[in-house]
């Protein structure tokens, strides 16, 4: 009997102890993985403390190094302040945080305090701080810029969700460029004849998700030409779970005839391209809806030779 208790005994033990062994061998030994638990691609706004500029739409890329260690990047950054009274911003490249020690648990990850320090063109050398949270899929970050001649400090913070668990850095600039041929222009809010609506438009790449747009005309009344030059210079574009958008432009549209304003923002998706566009002056307030579809990647011959005695 005894022989038979110390038997089921040992049993029992050994039972436990290879539970236990499986249970670490599920994670590794490691504990919680909270870097690979936050990673991913974070859509949201960017904004600058106690100021009335428009925020700008911005992603944010965490990428894991190891259980409770991040590399944190941004790209294509806009930060929008006013300064006296007058709308700017500051753009920057790249900002990367190479080594952001996490810690907390799956309810609420912490994202420590990392500096680095970076050479910007125009505003020289800059200090930026960032720390933050993760919660609910959901990342709060705030930043600080310093510059140091003269000396300033902006305070930003940047409010997003998780788009995705993947770290989607791709240039989606480089895969919209080119021509784009109208299929449908629809406009809205004047009584006009479409008599010059354009037969298509180019799309440019400029840099890193931003692109620019070559000038085209649409129907709208001005004057005694019934069109309207329409010019983007620069769109950033931000990747969405539906497709690739244009973040939205608020643009002054100067003329001797008189001024209007142009509202502007659009979508690629499926290599089709719609833009919506409202042009508003003292008189008229017209609404555009522009499609297109994708007929060229935009590559130039730039070199052709033609072996021939009649061609010269």
């Amino acid at each position: 009997m005894k022989k038979n208790l110390l038997f089921l005994l040992m049993l029992i033990c050994s039972m436990s102890l290879f539970t236990a062994c499986n249970d670490d061998d599920d994670n590794g030994g490691e504990g919680p993985q909270l870097g690979k638990d936050i990673a991913g691609t974070y859509n949201g706004e960017l904004s600058v403390v106690s100021s009335e500029a428009k925020a700008s739409r911005q992603q944010v890329f965490i990428t894991p190094n190891g259980a409770n260690d991040v590399t944190l990047e941004l790209k294509n950054i806009s930060i929008n302040m006013i300064v006296d009274d007058n709308p700017t911003s500051i753009e920057i490249d790249d900002i990367q945080f190479p080594n952001v020690a996490v810690e907390g648990d799956n309810t609420l990850v912490q994202l420590k305090e990392s500096k680095i320090a970076l050479s910007h063109p125009s505003l020289g050398e800059l200090e930026v701080t960032a720390a933050g949270t993760v919660q609910s899929q959901k990342l709060d970050l705030n930043f600080s810029v310093k510059v140091k001649d003269p000396a300033e400090s902006i305070n930003v913070v940047f409010a997003g969700e998780k788009l995705s668990s993947e770290v989607d850095i791709k240039d989606y600039a480089q895969e919209v460029a080119g021509w784009y041929a109208r299929k449908e222009l629809t406009i809205t809010g004047i009584e006009i004849e479409a008599k010059w609506p354009t037969d298509g438009i180019e799309v440019v790449y400029n840099k890193y998700n931003q692109i620019s747009i070559k000038p085209f005309y649409i129907s709208f009344p001005w004057g005694t030409n019934d069109t309207r030059q329409i010019d983007i210079k620069s769109a950033r574009l931000i990747n969405t779970a539906t497709g690739v958008e244009i973040e939205e432009i608020h643009q002054a549209l100067t003329d001797k005839r008189g001024d209007a304003t142009l509202d502007f923002s659009g979508k690629f998706e499926n290599g089709v391209l719609t833009l919506n566009m409202t042009i508003t002056n003292e008189e008229n307030t017209a609404h555009y809806v522009f499609t297109a579809d994708q007929k060229k990647t935009g590559a130039a011959i730039e070199k052709m030779i033609i072996n021939s005695d009649v061609v010269t």
